[in-house]
Protein backbone atom coordinates (compact mmCIF):
# COMPACT_ATOMS: atom_id res chain seq x y z
CA UNK A 1 0.00 0.00 0.00
CA UNK A 2 3.07 2.45 1.15
CA UNK A 3 4.59 1.79 -2.40
CA UNK A 4 1.22 3.51 -4.12
CA UNK A 5 2.80 7.31 -2.86
CA UNK A 6 6.26 6.10 -3.79
CA UNK A 7 5.53 5.44 -7.27
CA UNK A 8 2.92 7.70 -7.69
CA UNK A 9 5.28 10.74 -6.47
CA UNK A 10 8.32 8.87 -8.93
CA UNK A 11 5.83 9.29 -11.76
CA UNK A 12 4.90 12.71 -11.07
CA UNK A 13 9.09 13.71 -10.42
CA UNK A 14 10.06 11.40 -13.53
CA UNK A 15 7.35 11.47 -15.88
CA UNK A 16 9.49 10.10 -19.09
CA UNK A 17 10.54 7.23 -16.80
CA UNK A 18 7.35 5.95 -16.63
CA UNK A 19 5.59 3.62 -19.14
CA UNK A 20 2.33 2.47 -16.68
CA UNK A 21 1.05 1.91 -13.46
CA UNK A 22 -0.20 -0.83 -11.11
CA UNK A 23 -1.35 0.46 -7.78
CA UNK A 24 -2.64 -2.54 -5.53
CA UNK A 25 -4.73 -1.42 -2.79
CA UNK A 26 -2.28 1.66 -2.79
CA UNK A 27 -2.68 4.39 0.05
CA UNK A 28 -4.21 7.32 -1.07
CA UNK A 29 -4.22 11.09 0.25
CA UNK A 30 -7.91 10.97 0.53
CA UNK A 31 -8.22 8.07 3.38
CA UNK A 32 -8.45 10.88 5.73
CA UNK A 33 -11.03 12.80 4.60
CA UNK A 34 -13.33 9.64 5.85
CA UNK A 35 -12.41 9.37 8.80
CA UNK A 36 -12.48 11.67 12.39
CA UNK A 37 -9.84 13.05 14.00
CA UNK A 38 -9.68 10.60 16.91
CA UNK A 39 -10.56 7.91 13.89
CA UNK A 40 -7.12 9.43 11.83
CA UNK A 41 -5.35 8.60 15.05
CA UNK A 42 -5.95 5.57 15.86
CA UNK A 43 -5.34 4.50 11.83
CA UNK A 44 -1.84 6.33 12.65
CA UNK A 45 -1.79 4.11 16.05
CA UNK A 46 -2.20 0.70 14.11
CA UNK A 47 0.39 1.62 11.47
CA UNK A 48 3.57 2.80 13.94
CA UNK A 49 5.55 -0.11 14.71
CA UNK A 50 6.33 -0.38 18.63
CA UNK A 51 8.69 1.76 19.74
CA UNK A 52 11.58 -1.01 20.63
CA UNK A 53 11.90 -2.01 16.95
CA UNK A 54 13.93 -1.44 14.63
CA UNK A 55 10.82 -1.33 12.51
CA UNK A 56 10.38 2.00 9.81
CA UNK A 57 8.14 4.88 11.22
CA UNK A 58 5.68 6.52 7.96
CA UNK A 59 4.97 9.72 8.19
CA UNK A 60 1.59 9.41 6.82
CA UNK A 61 0.54 13.31 6.72
CA UNK A 62 3.90 14.27 5.62
CA UNK A 63 3.39 11.91 2.61
CA UNK A 64 -0.45 12.95 2.01
CA UNK A 65 0.75 16.26 2.07
CA UNK A 66 3.78 15.68 -0.60
CA UNK A 67 1.26 13.81 -3.01
CA UNK A 68 -1.64 16.70 -2.59
CA UNK A 69 1.38 18.73 -3.78
CA UNK A 70 2.99 16.84 -6.53
CA UNK A 71 2.43 17.61 -10.28
CA UNK A 72 -0.13 14.98 -11.78
CA UNK A 73 1.34 11.67 -13.15
CA UNK A 74 1.90 11.09 -16.48
CA UNK A 75 -1.34 9.32 -18.95
CA UNK A 76 0.16 5.69 -18.85
CA UNK A 77 -1.72 2.78 -18.79
CA UNK A 78 -2.83 2.41 -15.17
CA UNK A 79 -4.84 -0.21 -13.11
CA UNK A 80 -5.68 0.27 -10.02
CA UNK A 81 -6.61 -2.50 -7.32
CA UNK A 82 -8.83 -1.92 -4.73
CA UNK A 83 -9.54 -5.15 -2.20
CA UNK A 84 -13.29 -5.95 -1.66
CA UNK A 85 -12.96 -7.61 1.86
CA UNK A 86 -12.16 -5.92 4.70
CA UNK A 87 -8.90 -6.30 6.47
CA UNK A 88 -9.96 -5.39 9.90
CA UNK A 89 -12.80 -8.54 10.80
CA UNK A 90 -14.02 -9.23 13.70
CA UNK A 91 -11.53 -12.01 14.76
CA UNK A 92 -8.96 -9.60 13.78
CA UNK A 93 -10.60 -7.14 16.38
CA UNK A 94 -11.17 -9.64 19.14
CA UNK A 95 -7.28 -10.45 19.03
CA UNK A 96 -6.52 -8.35 21.64
CA UNK A 97 -3.05 -7.49 19.50
CA UNK A 98 -4.84 -4.00 18.33
CA UNK A 99 -4.28 -0.41 20.14
CA UNK A 100 -7.57 0.68 22.33
CA UNK A 101 -10.22 2.13 20.27
CA UNK A 102 -10.02 0.20 17.39
CA UNK A 103 -13.34 -1.97 17.54
CA UNK A 104 -15.60 -2.53 14.94
CA UNK A 105 -17.10 0.93 15.03
CA UNK A 106 -13.57 2.10 14.03
CA UNK A 107 -12.84 -0.79 11.50
CA UNK A 108 -16.45 -0.20 9.59
CA UNK A 109 -15.41 3.82 9.46
CA UNK A 110 -12.35 2.81 8.17
CA UNK A 111 -13.15 0.25 5.50
CA UNK A 112 -15.94 2.71 4.34
CA UNK A 113 -12.96 5.74 4.06
CA UNK A 114 -10.58 3.18 2.21
CA UNK A 115 -13.31 2.26 -0.68
CA UNK A 116 -14.01 6.59 -0.84
CA UNK A 117 -10.54 6.68 -1.34
CA UNK A 118 -9.40 4.35 -3.95
CA UNK A 119 -12.46 5.38 -6.33
CA UNK A 120 -11.08 9.08 -5.72
CA UNK A 121 -7.49 7.58 -6.44
CA UNK A 122 -8.25 5.85 -9.51
CA UNK A 123 -10.54 8.95 -10.74
CA UNK A 124 -7.20 10.47 -10.72
CA UNK A 125 -5.26 8.85 -13.34
CA UNK A 126 -7.86 9.30 -16.98
CA UNK A 127 -8.59 6.11 -18.70
CA UNK A 128 -7.16 3.88 -15.34
CA UNK A 129 -9.11 0.49 -15.18
CA UNK A 130 -10.31 0.04 -11.82
CA UNK A 131 -10.49 -3.32 -10.62
CA UNK A 132 -12.59 -3.85 -7.39
CA UNK A 133 -13.66 -7.36 -7.61
CA UNK A 134 -10.46 -8.87 -6.18
CA UNK A 135 -11.74 -11.34 -3.52
CA UNK A 136 -9.18 -10.58 -1.37
CA UNK A 137 -7.80 -8.10 1.68
CA UNK A 138 -5.58 -5.45 1.82
CA UNK A 139 -2.98 -8.21 0.67
CA UNK A 140 -4.35 -8.98 -2.93
CA UNK A 141 -0.37 -9.63 -3.77
CA UNK A 142 -0.24 -12.89 -1.10
CA UNK A 143 -3.95 -13.31 -2.23
CA UNK A 144 -4.71 -13.23 -5.58
CA UNK A 145 -0.78 -13.12 -7.13
CA UNK A 146 -2.64 -13.81 -10.49
CA UNK A 147 -4.60 -11.34 -10.24
CA UNK A 148 -1.73 -8.76 -9.86
CA UNK A 149 0.67 -10.84 -12.37
CA UNK A 150 -1.65 -10.26 -15.46
CA UNK A 151 -2.49 -6.68 -14.59
CA UNK A 152 1.40 -5.87 -14.85
CA UNK A 153 0.88 -7.60 -18.15
CA UNK A 154 -1.24 -5.72 -19.11
CA UNK A 155 -0.38 -2.89 -18.18
CA UNK A 156 3.25 -3.65 -20.29
CA UNK A 157 1.34 -5.03 -23.00
CA UNK A 158 -0.39 -1.71 -23.50
CA UNK A 159 2.70 0.20 -23.19
CA UNK A 160 4.09 -1.97 -25.89
CA UNK A 161 1.17 -1.38 -28.18
CA UNK A 162 1.20 2.80 -27.66
CA UNK A 163 -2.13 2.85 -25.90
CA UNK A 164 -2.51 5.07 -23.03
CA UNK A 165 -5.24 2.43 -21.59
CA UNK A 166 -5.80 -1.00 -20.65
CA UNK A 167 -8.49 -3.27 -21.19
CA UNK A 168 -10.35 -5.48 -18.40
CA UNK A 169 -8.14 -7.15 -16.29
CA UNK A 170 -8.91 -11.22 -15.99
CA UNK A 171 -6.81 -13.56 -13.60
CA UNK A 172 -8.82 -12.97 -10.10
CA UNK A 173 -9.73 -16.80 -8.00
Amino acid sequence: SYGGPIIRLYASAHPADVAGLVLVDALSEDLPNGLTPTQQDLFEAINTPPPDTDAEVLDLQGTFQQLRDSPPVPQVPTIVLTADQPQLTAEVLASGQLPAGVDQEFADALWAAQLAAQDKLAKKFPGAEHITNTNSTHYIHNEQPQLVINAIRQVVDADRDGAETVEVVEGGE
